[in-house]
């Protein structure tokens, strides 16, 4: 492993700064006061580290308010900050391995995020995703943003099914809740800091606590590097897919009286990396004869290994924004403002053909984003029967899409008329001012001792104002096309109820049952002249229990749930374009989370999916197989839906009964996931063969703050395809994969 300068550089800086760790070895979750937790920040010191069996003590703040974990009626994975730090969890992409459904992609900068076989198909970044993101209850819209890592995260929730009545927008397939850790009342820190292969380093630090009686605040930063890629270019002799990544977040909390809090926060990660798509097939027959210059073009098709006639190179930016105010009006009555505010930058350029020929390129795509948001939240009490609560969001959003695809040898076509020339390219740019309204409420009512029922509705008024150019540019004419600067008004409604029932059976043991509706607003295809696409609508039934057993020491979760969907929207490629269509489908399936504290010295995590997702009623025309016509597709499984997935997680505690460290903690992460499709054709190459994936950590950690922690992630090194779409034009198939084995070794303290 070489130490990049650099690395090196951000290191000191970094413990120069702060001089302390990101990654603390408590537990903040269980025991946290429910008003803390209801704040989604705690003001009090940091709780010492909970034992195994306290593990599902979690407060979260799931339904807007504070909860227990195994309180709340629904399926919601939620980890805290301790088991963060064992397993390593620092992104969305980390949780596969713990969380039950969620399959997890990444491509060309965007993401897809999956829940219950519920996600997103759509990887330029036009759409919004199924699954809503919220770091620290702000709202966080796009796919492209949701690479955002953190170091100084308190907890991640991950709630599946629909989420339509508290989350309203892009909530149909869940939700996932990021919250940082707050200021603390006395002065704590800590760093961490680690090396990998792939000349990889990394550093975190924080440092919070008082600046008065009154006043807290919390700084924290982090820094990753990657000195050498995953992926090999045959053709140039250079490795790609690094990365150079920094992020820094500023927290402040005062009590501006005894019964009003404000809190700010500001948080801005700067990422430099290296995207790609390489041929996952080899060329089909027709490549050569379109493009003959192909016929000897270095093209590989192996894993992680492109003939690229250049090295892509991409950056984004985000800025994090969040204020609030908590005024507790009684001591029943509390009422919350959140406001947030994000400046996105994203711009992306790629070898769009993966070989050694300049046939297709993306240049200078970008889509940057301005969001503000504005959510109330009004909740109280009456009695001891009935918990209530009164919302109102809005959210306003510009956004700008611009992917230019050049064609520098042309496109061939039937005829000359047909065929575009050198330099040709293929323009797609559209620009959006959203604008989204919505009022909700929910209550829980205690009908009976151990019984209650529960609901609530929201109704949403978006407004989508868009100007679009879309045709191809040929030199020396301009853009060909009827649609240039074209502007469309979109305008949608949506009512989404919640309906449920909770049943005590035992103090520690609950069912419930549910009713619940989630939408997505429709939009603009951004290739296709003046052509839109449909909301998405989705109705679910679900049915659960949760149950602690033998002292808390085993808990045992699950739930069955059945979904009904209308308008799915799905991606399709052309030659030139692209369009977003929508469809119908049903989902059915079942889910079980289990924890078994077998001993003081021994935990054992179980969970497991078996879904069975199937598109009901949808026709469309495979551009790769055009001689099949029109197809019938009912029946077909949805994209990113496995048949099954299981992990197992055996984590084992031991004293080593030394001076310098307290405790040995060994763990292993096994995922096992049945077969997938990336496309709605289900031919045999929109298929991800089933798989294991293993991540092992091991530990030695300090009462006294002190740890040491070295990891393994995919250590079998399988090659999983992360992404991939069909290319008509070249008779192959596109796409990345996710990273190979990696391992590396942490040193951390905190005081």
């Amino acid at each position: 492993m070489r130490l990049h300068r650099n690395a090196a550089v951000g290191i000191s800086l970094w413990a120069l700064a702060c001089g302390a760790p990101a990654v603390a070895q408590q537990s903040s979750g269980a025991g946290v006061p429910p008003q803390a937790a209801t704040n989604t920040t705690q003001s009090t010191a940091p709780e010492p580290a909970a034992e195994q069996g306290s593990t599902n003590d979690i407060i979260v703040t799931a339904q807007k308010r504070a909860q227990a974990l195994q309180d709340v009626p629904g399926a919601i994975s939620a980890f805290d900050s301790k088991q963060l730090a064992i397993t390593g969890s620092r992104s969305i992409g980390d949780l596969t391995s713990q969380a039950p459904s969620l399959v997890f992609g990444q491509t060309n900068g965007g993401t897809f995020v999956t829940l219950r076989g519920v996600g997103v198909s759509v990887d330029s970044g036009v759409v919004e995703a199924n699954v809503a993101l919220h770091v620290d209850g702000v709202f966080v819209p796009r796919t492209t943003m949701a690479t955002i890592e953190s170091a100084d995260l308190e907890r991640v929730e991950v709630l599946r099914g629909p989420q339509g009545t508290l989350y309203g927008r892009n909530a149909t397939g869940g939700a996932i809740n990021l919250i940082s850790r707050a200021p603390t009342k006395v002065l704590t820190g800590g760093f961490v800091a680690g090396v990998g292969n792939y000349n990889t380093v990394s550093a975190s630090s924080y440092l919070s606590g008082p600046l008065s009686d009154g006043i807290r605040v919390r700084l924290s930063a982090g820094y990753d590097y990657r000195g050498d890629g995953y992926v090999k270019n045959l053709y140039t002799g250079d490795d790609f897919d690094k990365l150079s990544r920094y992020t820094i977040r500023g927290a402040l909390q005062a009590d501006l009286a005894s019964n009003l809090t404000f809190d700010l926060s500001a948080q801005y990660q700067d990422e430099k990396f290296q995207t790609y798509q390489q041929i996952i097939y080899p060329l089909g027959a027709i490549a050569p004869i379109l493009f003959p210059a192909l016929g000897s073009a270095v093209a590989p098709s192996k894993p992680r290994t492109v003939g690229n006639d250049f090295n892509p190179n991409s950056y984004r930016s985000t800025l994090l924004v969040r204020g609030s105010l908590i005024w507790d009006l009684s001591e029943s009555v509390q009422l919350k403002s959140i406001s947030g505010y994000i400046d996105h930058r994203f711009k992306n350029e790629l070898d769009g053909d993966g070989t050694s020929e300049p046939i297709i390129t993306v240049e200078n795509r970008r889509q940057p984003s301005k969001v503000f948001s504005q959510e109330l939240n009004l909740t109280g009490e009456v009695g001891t029967g009935i918990n209530w609560l009164l919302g109102a969001f809005y959210f306003q959003e510009n956004f700008l899409t611009d992917i230019p695809v050049p064609f520098p040898s042309g496109i061939p076509g039937a005829t000359p008329a047909t065929s575009l020339p050198a330099g040709s390219v293929a323009v797609s740019k559209l620009s959006e001012r959203v604008r989204s309204l919505a009022g909700f409420a929910d209550a829980t009512v205690t009908v009976a001792e151990g019984f209650r029922i529960y609901g609530g509705a929201r109704y949403s008024h978006d407004v989508k104002h868009s100007e679009q150019t879309s045709g191809v540019e040929i030199p020396g004419l301009g853009i060909l096309s009827s649609c240039v600067n074209k502007k469309q008004r979109l305008e949608f409604n949506s009512f989404s109820p919640r309906v449920g029932a909770q049943f005590d059976v035992t103090r520690d043991a609950m069912l419930y049952a549910q009713y619940q509706k989630g939408f997505k607003s429709g939009g603009v295809n951004s290739s296709s002249c003046g052509d839109t696409y449909e909301p998405e609508k989705i109705e679910s039934f679900e049915g659960g229990f949760k149950t602690q057993l033998l002292g808390k020491r085993v808990t045992l979760n699950g739930s069955v749930f059945y979904y009904k969907y209308n308008g799915l929207q799905l991606y399709r490629y052309f030659i030139t374009s692209s369009e977003i269509d929508n469809a119908n489908a049903r989902t059915y399936g079942a889910e079980i989370e289990t924890v078994f504290n077998l001993a003081d010295f021994l935990r054992l995590d179980l969970s497991g999916t078996w879904l069975d997702a199937k598109y009901t009623r949808f026709s469309s025309t495979d551009q790769s197989n055009l001689a099949a016509g029109t197809r019938n597709l009912a029946g077909n499984r949805l994209d990113r839906a496995p048949q099954y997935s299981f992990t197992v997680a055996p984590q084992l505690t031991l004293p080593v009964g030394g001076d310098t460290f307290d405790n040995f903690v060994l763990r292993a992460d096994v995922r096992f996931s049945g077969s997938y499709y990336f496309r709605v054709f289900n031919e045999p190459r929109d298929r991800q063969a089933p798989f294991q994936m293993v991540n092992l950590t091991a530990g030695l950690v300090s009462a006294r703050g002190l740890t040491l922690r070295g990891y393994v992630k995919n250590l079998t090194d399988v090659d999983v395809v992360s992404h991939k779409f069909d290319s008509p034009i070249l008779g192959t198939y596109f796409g990345n994969y996710l990273p190979p084995r990696t391992y590396g070794v942490e040193i951390g303290y905190n005081f």
